[in-house]
């Protein structure tokens, strides 16, 4: 017959590794979409290590009930590492909002976050009207140009296999203002 102790045991390791999986998953996950930091980034890389952290406590009190010669030291140690991958994951969404906050600036250094970029600019901005001459002020340059359209190079696919190219195609008018635009992937 198998102890009480064992079966928590097995368990908690049974509820490590899951808990390493998912977050090699939410890791994967916000190297392959370049995650920015935000309040919702951060629920959602620390609500599992909540509920982890939950199950644990309860399976340490039914260990101690039994066993109430329990090491405090491994304890501590056990519940610090339960919390050290989820504050990896939220460092490591935060630091990609420099890079992609759109700025002219940034815009010419940082060539491979420029469809995060152009992203960051169309959340707050519509294109539509805009001149040629507005277009080249904040933009610089386009990579092409064919007839009425601009063609900015934004740089490769996210994804997990990026095979593709993203580029922002922008029509003008007659008047030389956007009608229309799009990313588009080539």
């Amino acid at each position: 017959m198998i102890k009480k102790k064992t079966l928590y045991m097995l368990f908690l390791s049974f509820l490590l590794l899951v808990y390493i999986l998912v977050y090699t998953y939410l890791l994967a996950a916000v190297y392959l979409s370049q995650t920015l930091f935000s309040v919702q980034t951060a629920l959602i890389i620390m609500t599992p290590a909540a509920g982890c952290l939950f199950i644990y406590i309860i399976c340490l009190k039914r260990i101690r009930r039994d066993h109430v010669t329990r090491n405090k030291r491994k304890n501590v140690i056990q519940v610090l590492l339960l919390f050290v991958i989820p504050i990896f994951c939220v460092f490591l969404t935060a630091g990609n909002t420099s890079k992609t906050a759109f700025t002219n600036e940034n815009w010419k250094e940082n060539t491979a976050y420029r469809e995060l970029m152009f992203e960051d600019f169309e959340r707050d901005n519509d294109l539509r009207g805009a001149s040629k001459e507005e277009v080249k002020e904040l933009f610089g340059d386009p990579t092409s140009i064919e007839g009425n359209r601009y063609i900015y190079y934004l740089g490769t696919e996210r994804g997990f296999v990026p095979i593709d190219s993203s580029i922002l195609k922008m029509d003008f008018n007659k008047n030389g203002n956007i009608e229309q635009y799009q990313v588009v992937t080539e």
